[in-house]
């Protein structure tokens, strides 16, 4: 019984670990791909994701928008970035820096978890939207990398927590099993 419930706990551990909330974004070269779900199994998508400022708030107006996946080309323009898509295009403001939003019913929203996904590669990012799991949207980004200025802003201790918290159960586990003995 305790096997197995360490293991099941173990593996829950390294999932939630992975798991965190970078919301500001960088590119790794001249170009990032973004791609959903729908678009990767049926090869289009009705889901509209948008590219905002780095320091924008909910309610702010997307730099770019696109439908499904899109290649998204950075250029330097200064202190500006350039973004592109083939179809239209925007200026990120200072820095290339960006967040990444989801269009829901009219209604922008960021980022509630982010991942990486290492066995593709370190700048290889599984992006959800939403909090509940019919209410999850999905974007997957290749070539973008937690932002290096956020960093020190945007950390949030979770895998620590969940560490303790899991090190917790396990000696509570571990002291009832001793005790029935």
């Amino acid at each position: 019984m305790l096997k197995k419930s360490t293991t099941g706990l173990a593996f829950s551990l390294i999932l939630v670990s992975g798991a965190s909330n970078a919301g500001v974004w960088a590119p790794t070269d001249g170009d990032s791909n973004f791609f959903d779900l729908d678009t990767l199994i049926f090869g289009s998508s009705t889901n509209e994701f948008g590219i905002f400022e780095d320091t924008a708030t909910l309610g702010a107006a997307p730099k770019l928008v696109f439908t499904g996946g899109s290649t998204i080309n950075f250029s330097q323009n200064g202190a500006n970035w350039d973004i592109s898509n083939g179809s239209s295009s925007a200026t990120l403001l200072g820095s290339y820096n960006f967040q990444i939003g989801f269009n829901r019913n009219g209604s922008w929203e960021f980022e509630t978890t982010s991942a990486p996904i290492a066995i593709i590669g370190n700048t290889t990012w599984e992006l959800a939207f939403g909090s509940a799991q019919g209410d999850l949207k999905k974007l997957y980004a290749i070539d973008i990398q937690p932002s290096i200025a956020q960093a020190d802003v945007t950390h949030v201790p979770l895998p620590a927590s969940a560490w303790m918290m899991g090190s917790a159960l396990l000696g509570f586990v571990g002291f009832g099993r001793q005790k029935k003995a």
